[in-house]
């Protein structure tokens, strides 16, 4: 399994709430706009006990970059694709150009921060597999 980074962008002056459905317990990090530490844990959602998913709202505040790694693929919508930026990334390596930092960052170093912040997503977490889907149940001709 390849983890796959999620960043999302606010370029709006109000925060943006996107619901995410998840099949494993995720950390969400924001990436800091200036300072030595590139990333702080926001939020962590587990996965309830003898459930296969988690659904939450991220809340991400006016001006700020928020993110996660899954192996899981995540379920979720832009909902203001005017102001907010969904970046998914898996596997790539360089990153690709990030998008122009929203103002409360700095341009100076901006590209390097948003490398770190993406590489530093994955975390240290025991790996879930995603919902088994069950059986496949194919019908043989003329049976319904």
């Amino acid at each position: 399994m390849t983890l796959q980074r999620h960043m999302f962008v606010n370029y709006d002056d109000e925060t943006i709430t996107i619901e995410i459905k998840a099949y494993e317990t995720v950390d969400i990090y924001k990436l800091e706009p200036e300072g030595s530490t590139t990333e702080t844990l926001v939020d962590t959602q587990e996965v309830p006990q003898n459930e296969q998913c988690v659904i939450f709202e991220l809340h991400i505040p006016a001006g700020m970059i928020y993110g996660l790694g899954v192996y899981s693929t995540p379920e979720y919508t832009n909902p203001d694709t005017a102001h907010l930026t969904i970046l998914t990334m898996s596997g790539k390596d360089p990153w690709p150009q990030p998008p122009p930092p929203p103002p409360p960052y700095d341009r100076t170093g901006y590209a390097t921060r948003c490398a770190s912040f993406l590489s530093g997503l994955g975390g240290e977490r025991e790996l879930q597999q995603a919902p088994d889907p069950g059986p496949s149940v194919e019908l043989a001709a003329g049976t319904r």
